[in-house]
């Protein structure tokens, strides 16, 4: 129920607003009983109700001159957000409760707040709840029993000491006793020092310090296991030749100490060895088995000295046989009774069976049979049979090209008959064809392949035809 107020009235005040307030009285000490004794002061013992003040952390409680006398209560005391509570005649405060600043800990329960290692190194705990860790170093293996609360060191490393040559170990104390049995001093040599106060042993090389490969020499590398570094001599004693040249042939040269150049017998050639016997030397002996000798005959010169062969001819020379030129190439067939070299020259009379080159000059004749080649020059005369290959006029220039079967010179002539088609030449457009005939003459038809249309050049001008 909400607090009730009572508003004073006016005279003549009436019974019933008189019950009113009464009833507005009573209203409001529903929950509050006092007595008043002799003294006049309210003794509240017997309270039904929660004691609760009528704004948030304003009243007081008693007052420092006014204190009460005990305090009884059965279950919890609430200090802000603190709770203290019992269990039986045992007292819990919060965690982290602390007296005059520091924590309250269990006084039977003793622990370490530093740890010290060899007697110098310390760890400090920095805080009540502060953690200390263990690392595993090399050779050590940490593993950890929660349920024990153990720490398990484990040594991974050396697990046993076996005491061998000139050793000794104590099983009681692990102690090794390590006893030379060998070198018991170390004098310094030539090029060495030691030190008397710890034994070091200093090499010093006062001799050769380097070695480097100079002309006929090769040093090479060091061999890991036994140390030993080859010197090898790369030239031979005495003067030796290194190379052989051929005249028109890639030189020989020689690969190692060891290389060793062979001759290999050719057509007409012997070649015999002869080892050293006696006063004699090594030597080579190269023989001639085909031609002996060379005697000079008719228009034949032979140099006794050089052995070169001139040969000359006249009207009155016959040659049997046949004739090559300087390079080898064969002009007249001597076996066969042909010339299959190319003719330079004017041909007078007949020519009967097949030219096969080019001919080049005139022909004044008749010549009967096939011509396979290049006719350079006049033919006068009839040419019976069939020409294979191009033919040129006086001055170079192709008439008929015999490669790829066409007539490709001018066709002078007041009637063109052919039993299938003429074709003129075919240019790709008219660059391609100013290019080709920079100079052409009054007459001329060609086809140009861009404009598709045949042109005729009418002595000033390409100009259309179709």
């Amino acid at each position: 129920m909400s607090r009730q107020s009572i508003t004073p009235g006016k005279a003549p005040i009436v019974w019933s607003t008189v019950e009113d307030a009464f009833t507005k009285i009573n209203a409001n000490f529903t929950e509050l009983y006092a007595s008043i004794g002799d003294v006049g002061s309210i003794i509240f013992d017997a309270i039904e109700s929660d004691l609760v003040p009528f704004g948030n952390d304003v009243y007081d409680l008693g007052s420092p001159n006014k204190r009460w006398a005990s305090l009884y209560l059965s279950d919890t005391l609430m200090i802000g957000g603190a709770a203290i509570t019992n269990e039986g005649l045992t007292i819990n405060l919060p965690s982290g409760t602390r007296v005059g600043g520091d924590l309250i800990i269990d006084p039977n329960k003793a622990f370490f707040k530093e740890f010290s290692v060899n007697s110098s190194t310390s760890v400090v705990a920095d805080q009540f709840n502060d953690v200390l860790d263990f690392n595993a170093g090399t050779g050590i293996q940490l593993t950890v029993t929660s349920t024990n609360d153990q720490i398990n060191i484990t040594n991974t490393g050396v697990t046993s000491l076996v005491a061998g040559t000139a050793m000794t170990v104590s099983s009681s104390t692990g102690a090794v006793t390590v006893n030379n049995t060998g070198v018991t001093a170390i004098t310094a040599g030539l090029g060495m020092s030691r030190n008397t106060a710890t034994g070091v042993v200093t090499i010093v090389n006062t001799g050769i310090v380097d070695v480097d490969a100079g002309v006929g020499i090769s040093v090479g590398a060091r061999d890991a296991a036994t140390g030993k570094v080859i010197v090898t001599n790369t030239a031979p004693a005495g003067n030796a030749y290194r190379i052989f040249a051929t005249a028109g042939e890639p030189n020989l040269t020689a690969r190692s100490t060891a290389d060793t150049i062979t001759l290999i017998e050719g057509a007409g050639i012997n070649i015999t060895n002869t080892i050293a016997s006696g006063a004699f030397t090594n030597r080579i002996t190269l023989e001639n088995t085909g031609v002996v000798s060379l005697t000079a005959g008719a228009g034949i010169v032979v140099s006794s000295a050089t052995g070169a062969v001139t040969v000359s001819f006249n009207n009155r020379t016959d040659i049997v046989g046949s004739v090559f030129a300087d390079d080898s190439t064969m002009l007249v067939d001597g076996t066969n009774g042909r010339i299959v070299g190319p003719v330079f020259a004017n041909v007078t009379g007949d020519v009967t069976g097949n030219v096969t080159g080019t001919l080049t000059g005139n022909s004044l004749g008749t010549h009967t049979g096939a011509v396979v080649g290049n006719v350079t020059g006049n033919v006068t005369g009839f040419l019976t049979g069939d020409s294979k290959g191009s033919i040129f006029g006086d001055d170079s220039s192709l008439l008929v090209n015999g490669t790829d079967s066409k007539i490709v010179g001018p066709i002078d002539s007041a009637t063109v008959k052919a039993s299938t088609y003429i074709q003129t030449a075919v240019y790709t457009n008219a660059g391609t064809l100013a290019t080709a005939i920079p100079s052409p003459s009054k007459g001329m038809i060609v086809f140009d392949d861009g404009a598709q249309q045949f042109k005729g050049f009418n002595g000033s001008a390409w100009i259309a035809l179709n």
